[in-house]
C-alpha cells in the first residue's frame, strides 16, 4: 500500500488541494453515470474556440522538492538521512543542487590554522570521542551571530576558514566547521549531513550537523556540547539536508499511512 507523505516546511495547503481533487473526481464519475438523452447524443458537438494559454510560472514549492528538476541530476548512493523521525527524498531541484554542489566542494582546513591542535589531539581516539571534542571545540570557538550583522545579507554560508576570520557565524556556520574538521580527522564525507530544520520548541530556523555511524545518526548541535542520538531529539523538524553533493527534503508520514504501513 503506497504511503501517505506530508511534505514539512509550512506547506499547509497541500492536504486541502488534495481533498478537492478527489470530490471533484467523485463528482465527475457520478454525472458520468447519469442518463443521457437520445436528442443530446444527435446534435452535432460544438466546435471549440482557440484558448489562449498563459506561460507557465515558476513554482517555488517545486523548486524546493524537485518538479523542476537538474537535468544532470544524480541519485545519491549513501543511504537517507532520516533524522528525527522524519523521511528523506532525493531533491532535485537547482537551488538544492547548487548549494549542495557548494559544500561539496569545500576543502580540508589548512592544516596550520588554530584547529590543528585539535586535530592532532583525537587523531587516535574513537569515533564518539571525536565528535564530542569537535562538537565542544567548534561551539566554544565561535561566537553566534546573525549573518545580516557579520555579511549584510540575509543568509551565508561560510566556510571553516571565512567563519574563524570573523571569530563568530550562525548554526550553519559552526554545523560547516564541524564537517570540515570531521572529514579532516578521517569520516567519509557521505557519513556527514548538514540539516536545515525548524525548531519548533524555540520557533526558529536552525542548523545541526548529523553524521551517520552504522545505523545511528549523532547530532552535533551549536546549542549543546552532548553528543545525541538523532531520535533522542524533541522539537527538530528538518527541512532540508546536504551531504556530499546531494539534497534531500523532509516531510512525515501521516497517521493514515502509520496505521496502515508502519515503519520498518
Amino acid at each position: 500500500m503506497a504511503a501517505e507523505f506530508r511534505v514539512t516546511g509550512g506547506v499547509k495547503g497541500v492536504g486541502r488541494i488534495v481533498a478537492a481533487l478527489l470530490v471533484l473526481s467523485i463528482a465527475a464519475h457520478a454525472r458520468a453515470e447519469e442518463a443521457i438523452p437520445e436528442e443530446a447524443l444527435a446534435a452535432p458537438l460544438p466546435i471549440p474556440a482557440p484558448v489562449e494559454v498563459a506561460p507557465a510560472q515558476p513554482d517555488p514549492l517545486g523548486d524546493l522538492i524537485g518538479t523542476v528538476q537538474d537535468p544532470a541530476y544524480r541519485p545519491p548512493t549513501q543511504p537517507a538521512p532520516n533524522i528525527f523521525g522524519s523521511i528523506a527524498l532525493p531533491s532535485q531541484s537547482f537551488v538544492a543542487d547548487e548549494q549542495a554542489g557548494w559544500l561539496d566542494h569545500l576543502a580540508w582546513p589548512p592544516a596550520d590554522g588554530p584547529w590543528s591542535p585539535l586535530l592532532r589531539s583525537i587523531r587516535n581516539l574513537p569515533r564518539q570521542a571525536q565528535l564530542i571534542a569537535v562538537n565542544t571545540w567548534v561551539n566554544h570557538q565561535l561566537a553566534v551571530g546573525d549573518d545580516r550583522d557579520i555579511y549584510g545579507v540575509a543568509d551565508h554560508w561560510a566556510g571553516i576558514e571565512e567563519a574563524f576570520a570573523r571569530r563568530r557565524g550562525d548554526c550553519e556556520d559552526f554545523a560547516i566547521a564541524k564537517m570540515q574538521l570531521l572529514e579532516a580527522s578521517g569520516f567519509r564525507r557521505e557519513d556527514l549531513y548538514l540539516a536545515v530544520l525548524k525548531d519548533e520548541i524555540r520557533r526558529v530556523d536552525h542548523a545541526v550537523l548529523a553524521v551517520r555511524d552504522g545505523n545511528d545518526f549523532w547530532i552535533l548541535d551549536s546549542q549543546n556540547d552532548r553528543l545525541l542520538r538523532s531520535e533522542d531529539v524533541r522539537g527538530y523538524h528538518p527541512v532540508m539536508t546536504y551531504s556530499a553533493g546531494h539534497a534531500w527534503v523532509h516531510g512525515y508520514r501521516t497517521h493514515a499511512a502509520l496505521a496502515a504501513s508502519p515503519l520498518p
